[in-house]
């Protein structure tokens, strides 16, 4: 499902308008392989697994890494594209609001039966900052992603945005 992913610090993680502020790295330290399509239906969802965890590390202006401190301004955000990431998957059309063929033409009709778009990512797709043990033991800040699933099947992979709130 999606692949890992890692995005160092550089001169492009830090705000334009902070010039000496932090800078962060996600990195993808857990995503599942397989997924269930759900469906349309809501009775049948099934969430992604293993569920996604990005890591997030925070360093100071000269790329010095900075105490881990949980946060509840700092968010992420997952949304689903296509394998060779040039299309968001993350709005589809639930095919059963896709009006019928009319046997003549009719705008009129059509009109009144424009078919439904649907987020493809169900569950909870946005996640806060949580403090805690890496595999070395060490503290540090993950999003985990424990309640997604995908409506539609394919190939696809996560893409994943970090935000610090005001």
């Amino acid at each position: 499902m999606a692949r890992p992913l890692t995005t160092r610090p550089g001169p492009n993680m830090s705000s334009p308008a902070h010039p000496g502020a932090n800078r962060y790295s996600l990195s993808v330290v857990q995503s599942p392989v397989r997924a269930r399509m759900g469906g349309f239906g809501d009775k049948d969802r099934r969430p992604l697994d293993p569920p996604p965890v990005v890591r997030l590390d925070v360093f100071d202006a000269h790329g010095r890494p900075l105490p881990v401190e949980e946060s509840p301004f700092y968010a992420c955000q997952v949304t689903v594209w296509s394998e060779d990431r040039q299309t968001d998957c993350s709005i589809v059309i639930n095919p059963a609001t896709i009006p019928a063929q009319p046997t003549f033409p009719s705008t009129a009709i059509f009109a009144l039966n424009q078919p439904v778009r649907t987020r493809n990512l169900l569950g909870s797709i946005a996640a806060t900052a949580q403090q805690l043990k890496d595999l070395d033991g060490r503290e540090a800040l993950f999003f985990i992603f424990s309640d997604l699933a995908v409506r539609t099947e394919g190939r696809f992979v996560l893409r994943f945005a970090f935000f610090v709130l005001p």
